[in-house]
């Protein structure tokens, strides 16, 4: 039986000190697999170096180039042009280790998941501590991990994680919409949301070599991350955000209501009046961004059918190939 095409999606931005040693660790772990090293318009010598090593050691795939910057970007570049059977994305820095690709292929590789992701943090979360060395950093992981498991009921330990294998057909169906490192958070989310089965293998990492620095910042990644959950739950679950507001409206407007109602019953007159018009206005306002809620929740369920057929059929397309 012909084995299946792996592509290993190496995304590098100024990587120089760790992109031969990387490749070199995937091409060893698994020498059968694509590599494809995604140049995302680097300033150093990434481009040369990728390409000296793999020329040199006669490894499947190649160098690309992708000026428009954002990890999210070159990955969609990969997912478009690159055609395979079972996608593999891991940062070029060194960190991960690639000795534990086969471990995160085998779920993929028998069906039993659609993305497989390497899990830092489970039983070593004081050596993930250790190798990143930021601790704001550790807990904005850990804030945005409890948000999206309360969010989707799911029991996720690292939502961030850069080392992930993917299904063809997870890759199919996934549209990339941001452009930087929130692009883990929206595989994560849009893999939940979607119910595509996921499974977390534990992969511990390492310090990154002397003289090489994180791409990441945490305040503005973290705040990029923290926006796009939000912005995700409104889009995936409208009626329960547009739900939130409309009750935190309606209460606002109760709340200031109830003192020119409670002045009306003592006295017979209103007296405050703009307290009256502003109360009146927020009880008006909740009923819409309930409404919204509503028909938004609506159009989201039409979307969720029409992507269930999408998966149906694309399931059946593959076992007629395979008949023939």
């Amino acid at each position: 039986m012909k084995s299946p095409k792996i592509a290993i999606i190496l995304p590098a931005y100024n990587e120089e000190l760790t992109i031969a040693s990387t490749i070199g660790a995937f091409h060893k772990a698994c020498p059968h697999a694509y590599i494809y090293v995604i140049d995302n318009n680097s300033k150093d010598n990434t481009n040369r170096i990728a390409r000296q090593v793999i020329e040199e050691n006669s490894i499947q795939g190649g160098v690309f180039f992708v000026a428009r910057q954002g990890k999210a970007n070159a990955m969609r570049w990969a997912f478009t042009n690159i055609e395979s059977e079972i996608y593999v994305m891991c940062d070029a820095d060194a960190t991960y280790p690639a000795e534990k690709i086969n471990d995160l292929l085998l779920p993929v590789l028998k069906g039993e998941a659609e993305m497989v992701v390497g899990d830092r943090l489970s039983g070593a979360s004081q050596e993930y501590r250790d190798a990143t060395n930021r601790q704001f950093h550790s807990f904005g992981n850990q804030l945005i991990r409890l948000i999206i498991n309360k969010l989707f009921r799911a029991k996720m330990n690292d939502i961030l994680s850069g080392f992930r294998v993917f299904s063809r057909r997870f890759v199919l169906n996934f549209p990339i919409l941001s452009e930087g490192f929130e692009l883990e958070t929206e595989m994560t989310l849009f893999a939940l949301d979607r119910r595509f089965e996921i499974r977390e293998i534990p992969t511990p990492i390492v310090s990154r070599p002397e003289g090489s620095a994180s791409k990441l910042n945490t305040i503005t990644d973290g705040t990029k991350v923290i926006r796009k959950v939000f912005s995700i739950f409104r889009d995936y679950r409208p009626f329960l955000f547009f739900g939130g507001i409309a009750s935190f409206l309606a209460i606002m407007g109760l709340g200031f209501g109830a003192i020119p109602v409670y002045e009306f019953i003592s006295t017979g007159t209103v007296l405050r009046f703009p307290t009256a018009i502003l109360a009146s206005s927020l009880i008006v306002l909740s009923v819409l961004v309930f409404a919204i809620g509503l028909i938004l929740q609506t159009v989201e369920r039409h979307h969720r059918l029409s992507f269930e057929r999408g998966l149906i059929n694309f399931g059946r397309s593959k076992k007629f190939e395979k008949e023939e």
